[in-house]
């Protein structure tokens, strides 16, 4: 054979064995696909927790949704509430934190406050705040935040004045009013100031009445039926919310019509109320999360007042109390519930 044929035959060898040859196999770490990340929203209140269904239904959830951000393995609402108790706050903006939360939504001054102390990393979004953000510690300016704290400013006390002037027109009779206020509430000395300045000149004789909780609240309303005024004034708060439809009922019972802040105590019972809206105050928050989970800082967002009002009804609290709404009051109404 000669010394062409035998290289041909050395090279088709050599390709045989090549093919032969059993494949590396890829190590399962090269396989492995990336984890997914995680993102967490922590949210503190200093309430009581709603049932998860109610969670699902809130418009801070939904809010969040139509900004693409829907709840499953890669994202979490890591709740936690105090159940009332607010010295349990630190501790739980302390699991906040070790959960390892990429924002913190905190309700309320005291649970802003909680978180703030917690963490100068974290974002935090305050919101539901009743008192000045600039006074209580949580920012050091509205318009300029700085540190990791921004939030949502529900301040709404100046409005007691054209309360009472809309509720006057209703209840012409109106010249005695007892105002309910929890003292350990941060907006609790303002209200009470705001509506006794607001009454004389309506004509209304103001009787301040603090309610610390539920037990005060019912010792309170037992007591209306002895000196009976014209009507009830509530100031929000976290205790006055948690009890509205028992203030309502009582207050039916009693034929005084109520008037309060918000929706919400309409939706428990009372009258009338005006006041900002929290369902928008809660869907702006979830924008806020939104801007800094993508990357805003806290301080590149100004501290917002709320700019939305609603005026409500309750008509069937109306016609429980004998109350002709005039026309033309009704028509100014955001909403009224039946």
């Amino acid at each position: 054979m000669d010394r062409r044929a035998i290289l041909v035959l050395l090279v088709a060898i050599c390709a045989c064995g090549r093919v032969d040859e059993p494949k590396q196999q890829a190590s399962p770490q090269a396989s492995a696909a990336p984890a997914t990340k995680v993102t967490r929203v922590g949210w503190l209140a200093a309430g009581n927790a709603p049932t998860q269904a109610e969670n699902a239904a809130s418009d801070f959830q939904l809010a969040l949704k139509d900004l693409g951000h829907t709840l499953g393995p890669s994202f979490v609402i890591e709740y936690r509430y105090a159940g009332g108790d607010v010295g349990r706050l630190p501790q739980l903006a302390g699991e906040l934190v070790t959960a390892k939360v990429d924002v913190i939504v905190a309700a309320g001054e005291s649970a802003a406050q909680a978180a703030k102390r917690a963490t100068t990393t974290i974002p935090i979004v305050a919101i539901e705040l009743r008192m000045d953000p600039v006074k209580a510690g949580i920012v050091k300016s509205l318009a300029r935040p700085e540190a990791n704290v921004t939030g949502l400013d529900t301040r709404n006390e100046e409005l007691w004045q054209k309360r009472l002037s809309v509720f006057k027109q209703i209840v012409p009779r109106l010249a005695r009013a007892v105002v309910l206020s929890n003292p350990a509430a941060p907006n609790s000395a303002e209200c009470v100031q705001e509506i006794t300045a607001a009454g004389p000149p309506l004509g209304v004789q103001v009787q301040p009445q603090e309610v610390g909780d539920a037990a005060a609240i019912e010792r309170a309303l037992s007591m209306l039926g002895k000196d009976r005024p014209d009507a009830l004034l509530i100031c929000w708060d976290g205790t006055t919310l948690d009890q509205a439809s028992a203030i309502a009922e009582v207050a039916r019972k009693q034929g005084l019509p109520t008037l309060a802040a918000i929706r919400e105590y309409a939706e428990g019972g009372s009258l009338m109320t005006y006041g900002i809206s929290l369902p928008a105050h809660r869907r702006r928050a979830a924008f806020y999360v939104d801007r800094l989970l993508k990357g805003t800082k806290p301080g590149e967002l100004p501290v917002e007042r709320a700019a939305q009002f609603d005026l409500v009804f309750n008509l069937g609290t109306a016609k429980a109390d004998g109350i002709a709404i005039p026309p033309g009051i009704l028509a100014l109404a955001d909403e009224l519930i039946r």
